[in-house]
């Protein structure tokens, strides 16, 4: 099956960059679900496809070259200002949390061995050590400025 182009795209469906949504030109209606991952899908020429892509094709005329991040790490807004081009890597950088994770911070767990809380960061395939502490308030502030530093692309630091 065939890629579907901006022209196909353009036929068939509105987009509103303001806020994110594909409206159906032949019934007026917004189009759309929610998959339990949070990203948002609409199904276009036989095949689901994920609205931040197809926002992407909208608006720049061709399918993005790697990935699509959502700048404020919300998967289901698919407005234009909240999306950017990234690589794997860089949209690794924005990610929340893991569910894993039981402290309720990036990067930030408790060693149970040394009975201090450890920070610790993965990037480009290797992990980096930020430091053991005894106060959880210490590790969080030393993982903002180690996530600050190494993540040049998204220094932000969401939870």
């Amino acid at each position: 099956m065939q890629s579907p182009d901006a022209a196909m795209l353009k036929e068939t469906f509105v987009y509103n960059p303001c806020d994110g949504t594909f409206v159906r030109k032949k019934t007026g209606r917004v189009v759309g679900t929610v998959n339990s991952h949070g990203y948002s899908l609409i199904l276009f020429k036989g095949s689901m496809q994920s609205a931040h892509r197809l926002a992407w094709l909208y608006m720049n005329g061709e399918w993005p070259a790697a990935e699509v991040d959502h700048i404020n790490g919300q998967r289901s807004d698919n407005r234009w200002v909240n999306l950017r081009a990234a690589t794997p890597g860089q949209n690794r950088q924005n990610m929340g949390r893991s569910s894993k994770n039981t402290s309720g911070h990036p990067n930030v767990y408790w060693r149970r061995d040394r009975k201090k809380w450890q920070v610790q960061m993965h990037l480009n395939n290797r992990n980096h050590f930020g430091g053991r502490f005894d106060k959880f308030e210490d590790a969080i502030h030393a993982a903002k400025m180690m996530k600050a530093a190494m993540h040049k692309f998204n220094p932000e630091h969401r939870t």
